[in-house]
């Protein structure tokens, strides 16, 4: 084994970018495979038949993953080579070297794994309470991530208290009605509990309230200390309570006479069953969080009660930790600037824009330029925006007699455009090999008494 070909390989920033985009994309690849399989019997069984004819019957899953496999299993090898050579051996050095590099590169792997699964994990749940919840779409935009619900009351008109569920995102609110799975929704009650509520996935929401986290303040009521405070006192009671239980089980065992001994460990249970019910009954303040939420120009009040103080406290440092990092995020973004307004040009009236596609290798300044679409339903027209020095709008011209629906910039290797009309397919049937530079078309085509027809125009722009 060459030492020196061991280095250049594993510090080949072509292999290390390969190795790692196989590592994203390995489980998703697995997957898909996974549901076609479920879908299409035929794809099942070519796998299965294909496996036999292996020659070491490997699944099309198994081959999958020893590339995933491959450095850890390298990293070892070098190790026991080392092992077998002499220090001053001409491949020792080399090897140390490269026994670090694949080391460093192990290390960049386990991580891009852990990101790609704390990603899809991310998504996954997104996707989840999307489902659950009637009224929401698009919860996985973004770097969006779900933090946690809540099933507490919010009082209504006429005294009554509606119950509600409190969904917290990394950038926004979600306030729901509960509804069964059969579609009713709940009614009115007066206290909320794990289980009436039940789980996440026990119950249907249907969306009331949708803002962002920078709309909505805690107004407070209780400090954290207190609430604390509060805590640790029922706590201690529901201990000695225990323990006196605990006790008075053990004075039953006792032979001699224990009436006496019986009767004052039972009034003091008493005594502290009935402290420790009025304090629970005077803790409804600590029950309580008022949120000021701001909703087109106006603040609304609203008051959440919770189950118990605990978790109306963590909710509220979930709540305000959540802001704070979508504050900082937003500090560190700087906001866009309105430069001025350019108009479009248009060949006809009622034209409405339907898509754009930045074409990334049509300027020398590396700003691409912006293919902008427009359409009336009976024509399809394109602006093109450059940016030499400034925003112009280099043309505007109509392609088609059809509305434009959809457009996909394939960029090649020259640059600079001059568009004609190349070719015509239909719209799932565009070739995979194109020209040089080429934009992709969806259009839909209405023909009198005819339904609409989906197709594709390929247009061409050339290096000058």
């Amino acid at each position: 084994m060459n030492a020196e070909l061991n280095l250049s390989l594993f510090t080949r920033s072509a292999v290390v970018e390969t190795y790692i985009e196989f590592i994203n994309n390995w489980k998703a690849a697995r997957d898909a495979i996974k549901s076609i399989s479920l879908a299409k019997p035929g794809f099942a069984k070519f796998l299965e038949n294909t496996s036999r004819e292996h020659k070491g019957k490997l699944t099309l899953d198994a081959l999958l993953i020893m590339p995933v496999q491959r450095i850890p299993r390298y990293e070892l090898l070098i190790k026991e080579l080392l092992k077998h050579t002499p220090m001053d051996h001409p491949d020792y050095k080399l090897l140390l070297q490269a026994q670090k590099e694949v080391h460093e590169l192990a290390v960049k792997i386990n991580k891009v794994e852990r990101e790609a699964l704390q990603q899809e994990q991310r998504l996954q749940k997104l996707r989840e309470v999307e489902h659950l919840i009637e009224g929401i779409v698009d919860l996985t935009q973004g770097d969006r991530s779900f933090i946690r619900h809540d099933f507490v009351l919010i009082p209504g008109g006429l005294g009554m208290k509606k119950e509600r569920c409190v969904f917290i995102f990394s950038d926004m609110l979600l306030i729901t009605s509960i509804k069964r799975k059969g579609g009713a929704i709940r009614k009115t009650s007066i206290a909320v509990s794990a289980a009436t509520c039940g789980s996440l996935e026990s119950n249907k929401y249907k969306l009331l309230m949708k803002t962002s986290l920078h709309n909505v303040d805690v107004i407070k009521n209780v400090e954290e200390p207190c609430v604390r405070t509060f805590l640790k006192e029922v706590s201690s009671l529901e201990n000695d309570i225990a323990t006196l239980g605990k006790i008075s089980d053990i004075i039953c065992t006792l032979n001699c006479e224990h009436q006496m001994l019986e009767e004052v460990i039972k009034d003091l249970l008493a005594s502290l069953t009935k402290q420790l019910a009025e304090k629970q009954a005077s803790c409804s303040q600590l029950l309580n969080l008022d949120l000021a939420i701001k909703i087109n120009d106006e603040v609304e009040n609203i008051s959440l009660i919770f189950p118990n103080p605990e978790q109306r406290m963590t909710w509220e440092a979930a709540f305000l930790d959540a802001k704070d990092k979508l504050d900082n995020i937003a500090e560190k973004t700087p906001s866009p600037e309105f430069l001025c307004s350019l108009p479009l040009r248009k060949t006809r009236a009622g034209l409405l824009i339907t898509c754009a596609a930045a074409v990334v290798d049509s300027c020398q300044n590396g700003l691409p330029d912006l293919w902008i679409c427009s359409s009336d339903g009976l024509v399809g027209q394109v602006c093109v925006l450059t940016f030499q020095n400034e925003p112009v709008i280099a043309s505007s011209v109509t392609i088609c007699e059809a509305r434009i629906i959809c457009i996909a910039a394939v960029p090649g290797v020259s640059s600079g455009y001059d568009f004609e009309l190349h070719n015509i397919y239909t719209l799932w049937g565009f070739p995979l090999a194109l020209h040089p530079d080429t934009l992709i078309f969806g259009i839909n085509e209405i023909v009198k008494n005819q339904s609409p027809k989906s197709c594709g125009y390929e247009i061409l722009y050339q290096s000058w």
